[in-house]
């Protein structure tokens, strides 16, 4: 049975995650955390990242959209 967090819950535990993280936006740990995903479901998300990762990997496109988000990551940083 998956509890969910009531959505005060959520909206608080995202306000602690952007205060936390100094603006930056909520990490995937404060996402599972909120909303309460038990082991075998995020080894299930684990999993099927990975074999999107892999089958996506020669893509050109995303490739030049992953470029493009690390360069403007650097300059903000």
């Amino acid at each position: 049975m998956t509890v969910r967090a009531s959505e005060e819950e959520q909206r608080d535990a995202l306000l602690d995650a952007e205060q936390r993280d100094a603006g930056q936006p909520a990490g995937v740990h404060d996402v599972l955390v909120q909303e309460r995903v038990t082991h075998k479901e995020q080894g299930s998300m684990i999993r099927r990242y990975i074999t999107w990762r892999n089958q996506h990997a020669a893509d050109g496109c995303l490739r030049e959209v992953v470029a493009k988000a690390n360069v403007a990551w650097i300059r903000v940083i």
